[in-house]
């Protein structure tokens, strides 16, 4: 089969599933554009490019650019094709299709790095393990202020390694460890754990901080018993781990460690 025979057969499939289209009632060769463009909009309110919206939602950047502004004395378009307006419409971002230089909201970052703060994070030791940055981006982090997607997609791959374990675990000097959960309990930044437990870490809307003392002290003693689990699985002695552990606020004894243990171990031996 010849190219020519090839296009004439498509057009002609392409004839008749119109005219049956059109007799049922169903042909829509177009849709309305301003809806997708809203939908479009609040992507690129996100921080996204046209060009990096081309290359994920797969809709060509010329037909995006005169969907958004026209093509020049042409307004921007009022009809779309149905397959253009749904590939649009059925796509959201997520943070690895952003370029690396694009400003996005800080949202999930800072929640982030004050979530880390909990478990013992100093802004020099997470700049420490992130190569590249420096003390001060951790410090002028704020609601207000984007951040790059280079420094998101960084601390999330550094939360999803390290937020499950004590900061010492990872050459975290004790005191300053120390030093940042205070600062973190004192400004009741939510923990990693209580994180998991409600969701929403880079939900704008979600909860800043401990919606009731009650839920704080119980996400705080939940982590506490998975250090506890975690330190004991790896050798270290009951009494080591009470002392790692105490703060000034809060004093874990030997036998704290031992009620933590056998607790677990009743669990397991329930299952």
């Amino acid at each position: 089969m010849t190219t020519q025979q090839a296009l004439r057969r498509a057009n002609s499939r392409y004839q008749r599933r119109r005219s049956h289209a059109i007799a049922h009632g169903t042909w829509r060769p177009f849709v309305d554009a301003q809806p997708v463009r809203k939908h479009v909009e609040a992507i690129r309110a996100t921080g996204m490019s046209v060009a990096d919206l081309a290359a994920a939602s797969g809709v060509n950047r010329g037909a995006l650019a005169h969907l958004l502004y026209g093509t020049g004395a042409i307004p921007p378009a009022r009809k779309l094709r149905p397959e253009t307006a749904q590939a649009l419409l059925n796509y959201w971002p997520v943070l690895d299709d952003y370029s690396d230089s694009a400003r996005i909201n800080s949202t999930g970052t800072l929640r982030r790095v004050r979530a880390l703060a909990s478990v013992g994070w100093t802004w020099t030791a997470m700049a420490n393990h992130i190569d590249g940055w420096c003390r001060s981006t951790f410090e002028r982090l704020s609601h207000d202020k984007p951040v790059t997607a280079a420094l998101a997609r960084a601390i999330r791959d550094m939360y999803d390694q390290v937020a499950a374990f004590p900061a010492e675990e990872f050459g975290v000097a004790r005191p300053a460890a120390q030093r940042a959960r205070t600062c973190a309990r004192r400004a009741s930044w939510p923990d990693p754990l209580w994180w998991e437990d409600w969701g929403g870490i880079d939900d704008p809307m979600a909860p800043e901080s401990e919606p009731a003392a009650s839920r704080n002290s119980q996400a705080e003693a939940r982590y506490r018993a998975a250090e506890i689990r975690h330190l004991a699985a790896g050798g270290v002695r009951h009494e080591e781990i009470a002392a790692r552990l105490s703060t000034p606020a809060q004093t874990i004894t030997t036998e704290k460690v031992r009620e933590v243990l056998r607790g677990r171990r009743q669990q397991q031996g329930a299952a």
